[in-house]
């Protein structure tokens, strides 16, 4: 058979999320071994469902929900030095962090 002669139907599902907005973490500095807990504060409801990275520089490392404002993240290893710090939850866009 060609495909013109074939049909197939499916149910495609999509899940939108709000961007998390991210307000402040703490501690806003960590050891160059990692293995430090970083809380994120925002202002979105952080749901159960959502998954949400953390990118320290260029590693990304998965969040767990603390509760619906803030999420927890382990600090990766890293070199010494200063470290950009954003969360994402749709793997595309980041939202940058203020750490004071």
């Amino acid at each position: 058979p060609t495909l013109s002669d074939q049909s197939t139907s499916g149910v495609l599902s999509f899940t939108y999320h709000t961007p998390l907005d991210t307000l402040h973490i703490h501690p806003s500095f960590g050891r160059m071994e990692g293995g430090d807990a970083v809380i994120v504060r925002n202002s979105s409801l952080v749901t159960a469902t959502q998954r949400a990275l953390c990118r320290f520089g260029s590693t990304l490392v998965a969040s767990d929900r603390v509760n619906d404002t803030a999420l927890q993240c382990i600090q990766p290893q890293l070199v010494a030095g200063y470290a950009s710090f954003a969360v994402t939850s749709d793997f595309v866009s980041a939202s940058p962090v203020d750490s004071g």
